[in-house]
């Protein structure tokens, strides 16, 4: 019997089929040449069936996933670091949806250390010490520093400085003899450029009694520069917050220093 494109002779109900060769082992739905006509039929009829039932059913994670589903349904993010929208646009009654990912800018920031317990200092030492863990700053990453200290009973006859120290470096260093200003606030952050170096900014203001200045306030630059550690990978990076004093009648309140690491995104 001939046909379009067919071929074949009833022989055991076999088909003898000169056309496109199909078979089982390459992926395909059925072997042409050597399945019966009866199994043939039942495939493509359980085919097309099977088709018009998961219709609606068309994404699969992989060949062992047995629940179909949309795409937007099969996408999730389990510690909601990324968030998952859809977008829906129609055009001339035809409607193009898309899923967008998008990652939280806030969500890889974790506080290292809080110090916010108030002390009063009245000679030199140090205020405050944290040493940032080996491998924990990653190329790229951003930390910021913030403090605030309280100034009282300044003596005229004294000098003083303030600094802030990272591996064993000045990085703000705010003093002279006689400060009429309430509290010093200060704030640096830097960010790990490669193996060895860092970018650090900071700077820091100073808020005057009003009695005494005319501002209430005022900002001053720290440092801008990039400064070689250790390899960070494999050794800590010491913060230090420490006062020099000479004279007598110097009384300062050490009220809190903040260190946040943000991940690099």
């Amino acid at each position: 019997m001939g046909g379009y494109g067919l071929t074949y002779t009833d022989i055991s109900d076999n088909i003898l089929y000169s056309g496109k060769s199909y078979s089982v082992s390459n992926g395909d739905l059925f072997d042409i040449c050597n399945d019966t006509v009866t199994t043939v039929l039942e495939t493509i009829l359980d085919y097309l069936n099977d088709f018009a039932t998961d219709a609606p059913c068309l994404v699969k994670v992989s060949d062992t996933d047995d629940v179909c589903n949309y795409l937007f349904n099969k996408l999730e993010s389990t510690d909601n670091s990324v968030t998952i929208t859809k977008n829906s646009i129609t055009v001339a009654n035809v409607t193009t949806e898309t899923v967008n990912l998008s990652v939280a800018q806030n969500s890889s920031s974790v506080v290292l250390y809080s110090d916010i317990v108030s002390v009063t200092r009245t000679t030199t030492g140090v205020y405050d010490t944290y040493s940032i863990p080996q491998a924990t700053v990653a190329i790229g990453d951003l930390i910021e520093i913030e403090g605030v200290i309280y100034l009282n009973g300044v003596n005229v006859n004294g000098t003083f400085s303030n600094r802030l120290r990272i591996n064993s470096t000045d990085i703000i260093i705010e003093g002279g003899p006689t400060p009429k200003a309430t509290y010093i606030k200060f704030n640096c952050e830097f960010i790990r450029k490669n193996t060895t170096d860092i970018y650090i900014k900071s700077r820091y203001s100073l808020d005057y009694d009003p009695t005494v200045n005319q501002q209430s306030s005022e900002f001053f630059g720290g440092i801008t520069t990039t400064l070689t550690v250790p390899d960070l990978d494999n050794n800590t990076l010491p913060i230090t917050l420490d006062t020099v004093i000479s004279g007598t009648g110097f009384s300062f309140d050490f009220n809190y220093m903040i260190i946040k690491h943000i991940k690099a995104i």
